[in-house]
């Protein structure tokens, strides 16, 4: 059994305040459809966006998140890894991943999952500490030295990440945070 630290720090970790204001405004809310929040933990993050959209999904592997998000009003929960999401294709309408993608084991199964279950004219918006700087690639050596099997890259490396599907990219940053917004075309054909 591996040793899960978001079990040990789910109770204290939904008392964390999120500013959503960004993520409001990126992610062009209030809209129509449903919400996946892969790595969603305690719920903090879909909680904030109350009101704003339809269905809000929470998919973790940490049971103690999970039942932390369990306490939030309205939240949906799921048992699942971000690699593979027991979801149909083109499900959902916007999906976020907000400071997990550094702790998910194949970040680029994961992209592709993501991609999967997101609807055409749908967006994917992966809010990330930005490892440019110098006080993120602290707190990038104190997870690992805490055996938290993170793995940070630098915003235009999960750009490209994305391009790579097909998606219509741009980043966003502000202080110590970079948000990568990939939006998918409407057709399956990119025209130049």
């Amino acid at each position: 059994m591996r040793l899960d630290h978001f079990d040990w720090i789910a109770p204290f970790y939904r008392r964390v305040p999120y500013d959503a204001t960004m993520l409001k405004s990126l992610a062009g809310l209030p809209r129509q459809g449903h919400l996946l929040d892969i790595g969603g933990g305690s719920g903090r993050v879909a909680a904030a966006l109350e009101g704003m959209i339809g269905q809000r999904w929470i998919a973790d592997t940490s049971m103690g998140m999970l039942r932390q998000a369990k306490k939030q009003k309205g939240l949906l929960l799921v048992y699942a890894p971000a690699e593979h999401l027991p979801f149909p294709n083109e499900h959902f309408e916007l999906i976020l991943m907000v400071d997990s993608f550094h702790h998910l084991l194949d970040q680029r199964r994961a992209m592709v999952e993501a991609w999967r279950v997101l609807r055409r004219g749908g967006l994917l918006i992966i809010e990330e500490p930005d490892i440019r700087h110098p006080l993120i690639k602290l707190v990038a050596l104190a997870e690992k030295i805490l055996l938290m099997r993170s793995h940070f890259h630098a915003p235009p490396h999960i750009e490209q990440a994305l391009k790579r599907l097909g998606a219509k990219t741009s980043i966003r940053t502000a202080s110590y945070n970079a948000w990568i917004l990939a939006e998918k075309p409407l057709s399956e054909f990119i025209h130049g």
